[in-house]
């Protein structure tokens, strides 16, 4: 590190390739966490109680069956 406080970092590919796989590696993972939240919502929908998103049992249901 040098005196004004950046520091290098040395790559070992191209900076356009890192940058596309660190962005690939993002969307999946966005992608992941849509599929999630999907599958944890029609959960919380099939329940014969009806919850209501929002209300503090759907939050707390939410986080359990996530």
């Amino acid at each position: 590190m040098s005196s004004t406080g950046s520091s290098e970092i040395s790559l070992l590919k191209e900076e356009g390739i890192v940058r596309r796989e660190i962005k690939r590696v993002i969307i999946n993972e966005m992608k992941l966490a849509e599929d999630i939240d999907e599958s944890v919502r029609r959960k919380l929908q099939s329940y014969s109680k009806k919850i209501y998103e929002g209300s503090p049992e759907w939050e707390v249901l939410y986080r359990k069956i996530l």
